[in-house]
């Protein structure tokens, strides 16, 4: 669902007599979470064993999605391009950022 900017209307009444269940989370908490991210960047890491390839964006769900929820994925990260017709090697070279570039 996500973080809403404002208020949201809710039949409450309905998922009550459907029996939904909701679940949240908060995947990240930046004060803990982005210091260890900054210090693993800076190292010196395999990324090609953690995201070998960049999939397309109509190959999400048969490599992407059902693998995960069948707790059959291979790599940690899942890298997509919504524009590439087909999977590409990853590339993970840093390369020099052009002066006035955006990241």
């Amino acid at each position: 669902m996500g973080i809403q900017r404002e208020p949201f209307p809710a039949a409450l009444a309905r998922w009550t007599l459907d029996e939904f269940s909701v679940i949240g989370t908060v995947a990240h908490v930046l004060a803990q979470d982005l210091p260890e991210a900054v210090r693993l960047l800076e190292l010196d890491l395999d990324w090609m064993s953690m995201a070998p390839e960049v999939i397309s964006l109509a190959e999400v769900v048969d490599r992407g999605l059902v693998p995960l929820a069948e707790g059959r994925t291979q790599h940690n990260k899942l890298l997509v391009d919504p524009w590439a017709a087909a999977p590409r090697p990853a590339d993970h070279s840093r390369r020099p950022q052009e002066e006035g570039s955006a990241c």
